[in-house]
């Protein structure tokens, strides 16, 4: 197998993308997570913080057009507006109106620079879009700035496998994070088949197979 090309694998696949909507950046802040330099010096409390909680106690009811009818109220609101926006930006990369999503995320972040949930959904858009250069870049911001956090982990390392040059640093960073989400171990799948290493993508895709619902997998091979 030719090492020749760009590895390829499938960065938006179905578990990746279901990571992703389970997470909104407020989410974090709002429910006592790892926060940044702003929102120390300007937390999130009284009506812009029930306004958010409302906001996100809706998205995961199913109320989506109520949630994003409060969100877009709550722009008003300088205390809500970075989490608003940064929220309403994660419904649009859903929705697939990535154009209006990435105006959105880029705006939360202008507001909130050192929110690391911000830069990591900022590179997960951006690698979506195929913009894998710009996409490193948060990445790596974003794992500066929370180097715990796995799901960041698991983007940087999605995205590094893109290049053969950076594949075995991504390979490294999703060894780290296989456990606690099992996508990672597809892409270590793709990323062994193209090392030409037969039986340890075999390994991992039938760890990602046993730790997802059946019929879930998305699989394509690197390219030759």
């Amino acid at each position: 197998m030719s090492k020749s090309g760009l590895l390829t694998i499938i960065i938006v696949s179905g578990t990746f993308f279901n990571d992703l909507r389970a997470e909104h950046p407020a989410e974090t802040v709002a429910m006592g997570g790892t926060v940044s330099v702003e929102e120390l010096l300007n937390p999130l409390e009284g009506k812009a913080l029930r306004t958010i909680l409302n906001a996100q106690k809706d998205l995961r009811s199913g109320h989506q057009a109520r949630a994003m009818e409060t969100l877009r109220q709550a722009l008003s609101d300088p205390r809500a507006l970075p989490y608003a926006i940064s929220m309403l930006g994660i419904e649009h990369l859903k929705a697939g109106q990535l154009d209006v999503a990435l105006s959105e995320l880029e705006e939360a972040i202008r507001l909130l620079p050192s929110h690391a949930e911000l830069h990591s959904n900022l590179a997960f858009l951006l690698a979506t879009m195929g913009d894998y250069d710009r996409a490193l870049v948060e990445a790596r911001k974003a794992l500066q700035l929370n180097p715990s956090r796995a799901r960041t982990r698991l983007v940087l390392g999605k995205i590094l496998l893109v290049h053969k040059e950076t594949a075995d640093e991504g390979a490294a960073h999703l060894k780290m994070v296989a456990a606690e989400l099992p996508s990672a171990h597809l892409a270590l799948a793709a990323y062994y088949q193209w090392k030409g290493q037969t039986e340890a993508a075999e390994h991992e895709k039938r760890a990602y197979s046993g730790s997802v619902p059946a019929g879930a997998m998305s699989f394509q091979p690197p390219q030759r």
